[in-house]
């Protein structure tokens, strides 16, 4: 066969089958319907290398083709436009380097994965003729220019990831028409300006990244408010751009450009920073930071520093750039407002321009949340062909207090676990997707949800494994081969294949 020749079969992981008298749907990857033509090739992860065959062309009952993760070079042949059945196209971190025209003329495809594949050039233009399309991977590749004009006529479209491309200008003002959008990732592009308002109308999105970009959320409370429910986002706010004296609380990983929600009942560090270049190097006079609850004055706190400066622009990466204090838990509280006074006995002449209120009006508004509890079950997976039942010394009798799962108490936001121990569940793959599809499956069928997680390193009692998450049926990547855990809110799994250093 042309297409199993030119992507060089013979030294692919998984070729039993192929090129024999075996019936179709006995051959790997292969699928096929009750007529016995073929609608799926699923051969991922699987070393090929050469390039695609234009004999893909002839597979007119082709729905789904998944090359994902191989080593393919060469364009897309012009021919996989004659597949007017195709709904799956993933030819991710192969070398594919340009989108040819003639897709456009598939009418039902509704995913288009091209993540990391070499293209370059503007966004094509012609992708907003694609009618069904629901997910769009463009991520990690050389895309350059603005967003193409009618991208916002794709009104199927539930998934855009644009990530790590150069791509440039603001996003469309009218981007609120994308209303059954569920993940907008623009991070790490060239992009920047104020997001649109219009961005409020989609009340399904739940992920929106733009880190790494001048791209900014404005000084609304209508927008503040819509972005709250949005739950993975990476959005600096516009008025961190800004220069000029500023405050907030950070417990771990919050900062002035990305102010992620604060933990309830946990201490967090004030840092306050006077900024004006005619008074820099002159030490920060007194500061009083008054905390209000629901409305309440909670609190009042003296800073008085002999160690921190007034700087010419904000510098988080020095205590000495701030007045620092640590504010206790009991103060953390959903409904915490605050104002900061810097130099409130007016010592400093006004002249140099230090910001003495922060806001100037008002109270800033402190994100403070409450942790749930995490409910998890733990699924042991043994590799059938060779069981090791030393896992079962580990899951049997395991309790949330155990130093397996320290990492997820102490690293993840999470009040307390709930963990259950599943029955032991056999498996004959190896592979790290397949073995992701079974933790997923058991998750549907015992109808957990909520998240995936799992460590990026072997996980053992001596040496804990440091968290990693994303929304459940999503994985944002495969885990390597070797013990490892997965949550889906109530489904959580450990394999005992052998590890592979990473």
């Amino acid at each position: 066969m042309a297409f199993y020749n030119a992507a060089g079969g013979t030294g692919w992981l998984c070729n039993h089958g192929w090129l024999t008298a075996a019936p179709l749907a006995n051959w790997c990857g292969v699928e096929v319907d009750a007529a016995g033509r073929v609608t799926s090739l699923e051969l991922s992860w699987n070393q090929m290398e050469g390039r695609l065959s234009a004999a893909l062309g002839r597979l007119e009952f082709l729905r789904a083709l998944d090359l994902a993760y191989n080593r393919l070079e060469g364009p897309i042949p012009p021919e996989v436009g004659q597949l007017e059945m195709l709904e799956v196209l993933d030819l991710t971190y192969n070398s594919a380097y340009s989108i040819p025209s003639e897709l456009t003329n598939l009418p039902r495809l509704r995913r288009l994965i091209l993540k990391g594949t070499g293209l370059e050039g503007p966004l094509p233009r012609k992708l907003v003729n694609l009618p069904e399309l629901r997910d769009l991977d463009l991520a990690l590749n050389g895309l350059s220019g603005p967003l193409p004009p009618g991208l916002t006529g794709m009104r199927h479209l539930s998934t855009l990831s644009l990530a790590d491309n150069p791509i440039t200008g603001p996003v469309p003002e009218d981007i609120g028409q994308l209303s059954a959008l569920t993940a907008l990732n623009l991070a790490n592009t060239r992009m920047s300006g104020t997001l649109p308002h219009s961005l409020t109308r989609i009340e399904g999105l739940d992920l929106l990244l733009t880190g790494g970009t001048e791209l900014c959320g404005p000084d609304d409370e209508r927008f503040r408010q819509w972005l709250r429910v949005v739950q993975t986002q990476r959005v600096q706010p516009c008025e961190a751009l800004a220069s000029g004296s500023t405050a907030y609380l950070t417990q771990t990983v919050q900062s002035r450009r990305f102010p992620v929600p604060l933990v309830a009942d946990e201490e967090a560090l004030l840092r306050v920073f006077a900024v004006a270049p005619e008074a820099a190097g002159q030490l920060i006079p007194p500061v009083r930071a008054t905390f209000y609850l629901n409305g309440a004055e909670a609190e009042v706190v003296e800073i008085n520093s002999d160690a921190s400066f007034i700087r010419r622009g904000v510098d988080e990466s020095s205590l000495a750039s701030s007045a620092n204090a640590v504010i206790p838990a009991s103060v953390i509280r959903p409904g915490l407002e605050m104002v900061v006074e810097i130099d409130p006995d007016g010592t400093l002449d006004p002249a140099l321009g230090v910001a003495t209120r922060l806001p100037e009006t008002g109270r800033i508004d402190v994100d403070v949340r409450e942790m749930p509890v995490l409910a998890l079950t733990l699924i042991p997976l043994l590799y059938a062909p060779a069981p090791d039942s030393s896992l079962l010394d580990i899951t049997d009798g395991l309790t949330a207090e155990d130093p397996l799962l320290w990492a997820i108490r102490t690293l993840m936001p999470v009040r307390e676990l709930d963990l259950t121990v599943h029955e032991p569940v056999t498996t004959n793959s190896t592979n790290p997707g397949a073995l992701v599809h079974v933790a997923e499956a058991i998750r549907v069928m015992e109808e957990g949800e909520g998240y995936i997680w799992r460590p990026s390193r072997r996980a053992r009692r001596t040496s804990p494994a440091y968290p990693s998450v994303s929304r459940a049926g999503r994985p944002l990547r495969y885990p390597t081969p070797g013990p490892w855990f997965m949550n889906s809110d109530t489904t959580w799994a450990c394999t005992t294949l052998p590890a592979v250093p990473i």
